[in-house]
């Protein structure tokens, strides 16, 4: 029984005819070669184990096939893309095998490995590439983009703070969760016709460095009483906060009440927002936030938030022209999403802390408020939700014995989408502030 070669057998196959069978393998007429089938069979399992399906058609070119029952056909395409088992073939006449069985499964075994292998490669490759294309494009934005303030050190890192005017008292800007200085574009330039107004980034968003550890609640507001005094800012100051910033801003003035003579709260969060919050409206928003942040985190330096564009601010079609492209730069580094998740991470723990410090003295309060949720985290669009925020703000407008103003019409981020009621109502503390400083009330109250 004879297996027939290709016409033109490579010299390996030649090589490992003679070495197995002892002899050189016959020739016809035709310029093909005769192999004796269990010298094929021998050959087959000898170099099963240790050959895949690439090695074959540099062994037996086109095709290895038997003339008395096909023991193996081989199709070579230019990629190699298959094989056909067929069998049982007749080996020395009385026993029936398959000597490519083993062969065979560990071809098929070794192809699924490989289209495995294969995928986890371009995968990998795409991610790389990707962040690679991420870690370009933040540097050059970071390039395009200066900052147009100060860098700040507020010792193992460092803060950035942009102030326009000049004038007393100074009127600070705290932005909300996912925001930073250019959100205060369309208030900043007006209110420092009247005196001195600075706005910042907290740690890790835009211009501000990364901090090594996480700067949240009264960690924060640390930051920033160091970043004023090493920035020689000094003063009582008229703190306008908004959102989480608007947290912040109260618990300065619960901390430190003799550096904050006045407020504006910008749909700001009220201490029992989420403790009062129905636990399982508070466990769907909780999940959704989570899913949202974290994914964000780690997608972010793949440049994938990039590529979908998913940049950390909600707002950038709102902000100025002129701002917009500096914005979409930074809103796309992957340092926003992280801080963006440590802040979130620590929401709760931050009003369980303001809940439980001293109350906010008398001083001139103004509370701007929302009806609408628009711009809001995902989880707060439900009627419930809406209703709950509504109940925070008239209790915070109640606690801090303040005016408080509603806008039915208009988002979460107003100092966007209505400049001028932000601008009249700093300019209404302002006022109080410093009429207080002209005519200061005795201890007898005259």
């Amino acid at each position: 029984m004879l297996a027939k070669a290709a016409r033109q057998p490579t010299t390996l196959l030649r090589m490992y005819i003679n070495q197995h069978c002892g002899s050189e393998p016959a020739r016809d007429g035709d310029g093909s070669v005769n192999i004796d089938v269990e010298c094929t069979a021998v050959i087959a399992s000898r170099l099963a184990p240790t050959f895949n399906l690439l090695a074959w058609p540099l062994l037996c070119g086109d095709a290895v096939t038997v003339e008395s029952g096909l023991l193996l056909k081989r199709r070579c395409h230019k990629n190699v893309r298959y094989f056909v088992l067929r069998g049982p073939a007749q080996i020395s006449g009385t026993r029936s095998m398959n000597p490519f069985s083993h062969w065979a499964n560990h071809v098929r075994q070794q192809y699924q490995l490989g289209k495995i292998t294969l995928v986890i490669l371009i995968l990998l490759g795409l991610g790389g590439i990707g962040a690679i294309t991420q870690s370009l494009l933040t540097v050059k934005g970071q390039t395009d983009y200066p900052a147009p303030g100060q860098m700040v050190s507020v010792g193992d890192h460092r803060l950035h703070i942009h102030c326009e005017g000049h004038g007393q008292p100074i009127v600070l800007l705290e932005s909300g969760l996912s925001g930073w200085s250019q959100d205060w574009a369309l208030v900043q330039p007006e209110l420092a016709r009247t005196t001195t107004v600075c706005a910042y980034d907290r740690a890790g968003y835009a211009w501000s460095d990364e901090s090594p550890t996480a700067r949240t609640g009264l960690l924060a507001v640390d930051d920033l009483r160091t970043l004023l005094h090493n920035a020689n800012l000094h003063g009582r100051m008229v703190v306008v906060g908004h959102s989480l910033g608007g947290l912040l801003a109260q618990m300065l003035a619960q901390t430190h009440p003799d550096e904050v003579a006045g407020l504006v709260l910008i749909d700001a969060l009220q201490h029992d927002q989420t403790f009062s919050m129905d636990p399982e409206a508070h466990a769907r928003y909780s999940r959704n936030m989570d899913l949202l942040t974290n994914s964000a985190t780690w997608l972010a330096p793949l440049g994938l938030t990039r590529l979908t564009n998913m940049p950390a601010s909600v707002v950038l079609d709102k902000l100025p022209l002129a701002e917009q492209p500096a914005a979409r730069a930074l809103a796309m580094q992957s340092k926003n999403y992280r801080a963006l998740r440590t802040e979130y991470l620590a929401v709760d723990s931050a009003l369980d802390v303001a809940r439980k410090l001293a109350p906010i003295p008398a001083m001139p309060i103004v509370v701007l408020s929302t009806n609408a949720q628009s711009e809001f985290p995902p989880g707060w669009e439900t009627e419930y939700m809406r209703q709950h925020w509504i109940d925070g703000q008239r209790a915070l407008a109640r606690e801090t014995g303040s005016q408080q103003v509603v806008v039915a019409d208009a988002g979460h981020y107003l100092q966007l989408e209505r400049p001028k009621l932000v601008i009249d109502s700093v300019l209404t503390v302002l006022h109080q502030v410093r009429n207080a400083s002209k005519n200061p009330v005795t201890q007898d109250g005259n």
